[in-house]
Parts: C-alpha cells; structure tokens; sequence
C-alpha cells in the first residue's frame, strides 16, 4: 500500500535549448555564477516537499560538471542547510561520490554504481532510528547481488531508478531479495513525471526534457538498451531529431514515465499498488532540464492532486462502551 513519496533532484541548473535538436552536450559551458543558482533550485522543491507532505528529498553529489547537469558538490552540507530550512521533510544521499570522504564504502557492478557508508555517513542507518534523515543511499540501475541482500536484509530503502524508463526487473529481484532476507517490503520504484491536462499534452511538452535526460545518462551507460551508435548519434543536434532514438512516448506506453492527467498517474500508480502489495513508497522528479519554475509547479500539481488519492484512513478507534 503506498503510503509515502520521494523526489529525486540530482541537481540540474535552468537551461535553454534542450533536446535532441538543443545544445550538445559538451557545448554547454555555464559560468560559476549560473552554477551556483542549483542551490535556491534545491531549496526551493524542498520547502515546497515540506509543505505539501512528501517523505524525502533526495539530491545527488557531483563534481566538475560545468554542463550544468549534476552541480551539487557537497551533499551533506546542503542537507544540513535544508533540515535548518524544513520542518518534516527528510533529505537523502541520492549518491555520495564515496571515495571523496574518509571510510567511504563505494562498491561497483558493471556499469552501475553503488554508494553507501555508515562510518562516513552518520544517518545511513536502519529504518526507523531516526525521524528525519532517510536510511540509504541510492542507485542507478541494478544493484550487485551481495549489497542487494546485505540492504535488504538490514531494513534499508531500496530506490531503484531508471533513466531511460523501466525497473520491474529490479523491482523482482529486490523483493526476491527481500523474502530471503525475510523482510516483507517491496523496491522503491523512482520514475520520472509531468503533469498535463492529457497525456498527449503532456507528452508534447515533456519530450524534450525526456530527450535532455537520455543525452547526458546515454553516455554515462545508464540507458542500457541505447546502442554505441545511438549515443554517439545523440551528441549531434543535426543528425539527432531524425534518428531512432528513444522516444517519450515508447517510455510512456511502456510504464517507464509517469505522464498524463493527474486522473491517469493516480490510476497507473494503482494498479502498481495491486500487482505489488508490498510497496509503500515510491519516488517522482522531474527529467534534466526542466526549469525551477516548471518543477516547482509540476511538484505542487503532484502533492495536491495525485498523493492525496494514496493518503489511506487510519483505523478508527471504537466508540467508549463498545
């Protein structure tokens, strides 16, 4: 039954000209001044957060990306700058480069990587020994078998996300995970979302914010369907427009991006609940590229019109002399 809801920010700065048409990517230079401005961005979403009841705020930690995808250099500080800004809202390590901090854990799997450290993060422990900080960092992709049942096993979050849309085969082999470790939570699923009248509309003004995601997690060998040749393809504005490259509305159709009328989330997000009875939480945000307006507006739409659906009554208590 889901009960909670997270938000992904990895911590992309406004930007112009998105898309596969748009700026390549490593044309983008943004001066430090432009850079800096991810940090009212990230205040921003999370007061919003607070107010309108999500769980957790989770932010991703980069460096030297002067693209402007990923500028949050320092996790730990803007989280403890956030909790003196929010009253309820909890603020996770959406990934900590680990080797940058004394006893850091960082293991790898293939492609994906993995970050999480009890000795030099504090607040990454098991669930429910603190009210605020959230208790485990998070991926991207598949995690290695062996920290799958070791988080499992230990009543960590589990936060699977997708770039290129997906997950139900994490969301498989993290329960599969869990029942051996005799823990009954499902994954936490995370999607991408944007909030329309319609779905087509919503499609219309999403792709190219679809588009701006896949271009930078395409040559990170997130999106692990895209072919060298596609990526490649990406990095050209000319060619890119007219190639067979991932499309919004595939990832729609196929479940991987939450978008339509809130009417249309609220019933996707249902039948998810149904099919996974263990799932109590899952994660939304917005794709790269999205300006703070846009995303602050399209949190709000989510808070109000899509999470008051999942807010189940508590059980009444019985009247004195029943």
């Amino acid at each position: 039954m889901i009960t909670k809801f997270d938000s992904l920010f990895a911590g992309h700065i406004d930007m112009d000209n998105v898309g596969y048409g748009g700026t390549a990517v490593n044309d983008r230079r943004f001066p430090n001044e432009h850079l800096a401005t991810v940090f009212g961005k990230a205040q921003a979403m999370a007061q919003l957060m607070d107010r309108l009841g999500y769980s957790t705020f989770w932010m991703a930690e980069h460096h030297f990306q002067p693209e402007g995808y990923e500028c949050i250099p320092n996790v730990l500080m803007m989280a403890v700058h956030l909790a003196h800004v929010t009253e309820r809202i909890r603020v996770g390590c959406g990934f900590n480069i680990a080797p940058m901090w004394q006893r850091g854990v960082f293991f790898a799997s293939g492609q994906t990587l993995y970050a999480a450290s009890r000795g030099a993060l504090p607040w990454l422990h098991p669930q429910g020994t603190d009210p605020r900080p959230p208790a485990l960092a998070a991926s991207g992709g598949v995690l290695a078998a062996h920290p799958r049942r070791h988080t499992a096993r230990h009543g960590f979050y589990g936060q699977a996300w997708y770039p290129g849309g997906g997950g139900r085969r994490f969301r498989r082999r993290w329960s599969h995970a869990q029942s051996r470790s005799g823990v009954a939570r499902g994954a936490r699923p995370h999607w991408s979302f944007y909030i329309a009248d319609d779905r087509e509309q919503g499609m219309r003004e999403a792709a190219k914010y679809y588009e701006e995601n896949l271009k930078m997690f395409g040559p990170l060998r997130l999106v692990r369907a895209l072919t060298d040749e596609q990526i490649e393809i990406m990095a050209d504005p000319k060619r890119a427009p007219y190639a067979k490259l991932p499309r919004i509305e595939d990832a729609v159709h196929s479940g991987g991006f939450l978008c339509g009328s809130p009417e249309q989330i609220i019933e996707h997000l249902k039948a998810l609940e149904e099919h996974y009875p263990g799932l109590d939480r899952v994660s939304v945000s917005l794709s790269v590229g999205v300006p703070e307006k846009i995303a602050v507006e399209q949190l709000e739409r989510f808070g109000t019109e899509v999470m008051p659906a999942f807010k189940h009554a508590a059980v009444a208590e019985p009247a004195l002399g029943d």
